[in-house]
């Protein structure tokens, strides 16, 4: 259909409702080149170009580049996967232009390229509402390497920001960027996920899970620390958001400032990096699984373990516009009964209308102290007892036939665990413990004792024993009928569980 045709149909159609609509060109997009078409239109006139994609687009077969926006554009409905191959970011806003984008979705990208860039480069406005960056493995690019000279190796984040930068709704899973690092090759990656240079950037309800930067020749790096978010200079806020990962967390240089509320960090490295104690200022209720945040707010936690135990599957995202679409499908780490981040979030970032990235209610009592408050994270854990008809039985191990953890509910939420297992020898072992039950779905840790010295003796006489601390266990339901036991002690492994009655 004629662009232009198309336009004025519009502007007919809605004349009876609102003038002001006329300015608004809606477009049907099918393929790689009337997209092209519609940036250069949004280029060429102030008017708002409305963009939906309404099939999923195997990376546009990117043959060429897209134009660079300069313009106003909203792009709905927007699915794009398999490999890419560019020169330049896929978008790329410039100083006038600005990009919206909802419900769209990113996923099992491979980008590879002699010269590759980021993702989504913006220097302008940048919306994502509702997206899924899922599966996606970075790009490099190599320099030098020629007359003895040392080689460099350029992988990019996801998205760069020098302009105004605003995320809602948005996870990133399972993002990949592999270094080609060899002996004396230095690399330049300042972070995976989001870089801020001299912008503004605003995150609520971001998710960041599983990242990983590391490569076969992990060695060669030379304990060089890779962020997941890096912000140099500007603004930045993150609120409501759950970010972790197998690398480090947020770095924030000497000059920028960060602040931070109800949010998650927990990373396998460093949490939080940066050069001065004050560039990171905590707006309260924040939960760092180590202490290198430093948060010091109303309701933070530090150093304390994040309980991102089970996953939960919901749907984000609004209606993707012209097809009604009912949103984005994802998987993501939620929060244990016995997590402390439950209900520890301040109203003043979760109020009345107010929902986590599922659309669910916030404000709510998940631990049942007779006070609704809502979580700190993106995902709120929700007032669900999983074992409200009580948790006495017998459970067992699918996996080791013989290893059994019997549950015994008291009173005044008490519940006793006895374990019954074998020690290093294989001899016959007996642990046990006596938890408190949280919020129906967990036994908090608690320290485990056994018993040892004590004999049965021929002529039917007892030694006594002497309860001896084995190390902590801590029992968390993920279903009726299914769970899993943490333990420390000599081993550091987790024991699944199922219910056997």
């Amino acid at each position: 259909m004629n662009k232009q045709v198309y336009r004025k149909y519009l502007c007919l159609m809605l004349l009876v409702i609102s003038v002001d609509l006329c300015a608004e060109v809606v477009l049907q997009i099918q393929d790689f080149e009337d997209l092209v078409e519609a940036i250069e239109l949004a280029n060429q006139t102030e008017d708002l170009v409305y963009v939906h994609i309404s099939q999923s687009v195997q990376a546009f077969d990117f043959r060429e580049d897209l134009p660079s926006i300069k313009g106003e554009l909203i792009i709905t409905g927007y699915h794009v996967f398999g490999e890419v191959r560019h020169s330049v970011p896929i978008f790329e806003i410039e100083k006038t232009g600005s990009l919206k984008l909802r419900n769209v979705i990113f996923e099992d990208i491979s980008v590879e390229s002699a010269l590759s860039a980021p993702l989504i480069l913006n220097a302008g406005q940048l919306v994502i509402d509702s997206g899924l960056f899922n599966d996606i493995s970075g790009a490099c690019a190599e320099f030098g390497g020629i007359g003895g000279l040392a080689r460099t190796t350029v992988c990019y984040p996801l998205i760069v920001n020098s302009g105004n930068l605003k995320l809602n709704q948005v996870v990133f899973e399972k993002i990949s960027t592999h270094l080609r690092i060899v002996i004396q090759e230095s690399h330049i990656l300042d972070s995976v996920v989001i870089s801020n240079r001299g912008g503004s950037a605003i995150l609520n309800q971001v998710v960041i899970n599983n990242m990983d930067a590391q490569s076969q020749e992990q060695d060669n790096i030379k304990g060089k620390v890779i962020p997941s978010i890096l912000h140099s200079t500007g603004y930045m806020k993150i609120t409501n958001s759950k970010l972790t990962g197998k690398i480090a967390g947020v770095q924030v240089k000497q000059n920028a400032g960060l602040e931070i509320a109800n949010s998650i960090i927990d990373f396998d490295q460093d949490n939080c990096i940066y050069d001065s104690l004050t560039a990171i200022q905590s707006l309260g209720s924040n939960l760092s699984s180590d202490l290198s945040c430093g948060f010091n707010a109303m309701s933070d936690i530090n150093g304390v373990a994040s309980g991102l135990i089970e996953k939960t599957t919901g749907v984000f995202g609004e209606s993707s516009g012209l097809d009604g679409g009912s949103g984005i499908a994802v998987t993501v780490p939620s929060l244990a009964a016995s997590s402390p981040a439950i209900d520890n979030g301040l109203s003043e970032f979760c109020e009345s209308g107010v929902t986590d990235i599922f659309s669910n209610e916030r404000n709510i009592d998940g631990n049942h102290d007779g006070i609704a408050r809502c979580d700190s994270g993106a995902v709120e854990a929700g007032d669900v007892s999983l074992v409200s008809g009580g948790i006495n039985g017998m459970y067992y191990s699918l996996d080791a036939d013989g290893h059994y953890i019997t549950l015994l509910e008291s009173k005044n939420d008490t519940t006793v665990i006895v374990w019954s297992t074998f020690d290093k020898q294989g001899n016959q072992a007996w642990i046990y413990a006596v938890g408190q039950l949280i919020n129906g779905r967990s036994i908090g840790e608690t320290e485990a004792f056994i018993n040892q010295g004590g004999a049965l003796l021929e002529n039917g006489n007892q030694l006594p024993a002497n309860p001896t601390p084995w190390g902590f266990i801590t029992v968390n339901f993920e279903t009726c009928n299914r769970g899993k036991v943490f333990y420390e002690s000599v081993l550091m492994i987790n024991l699944e569980v199922d219910n056997s009655i």
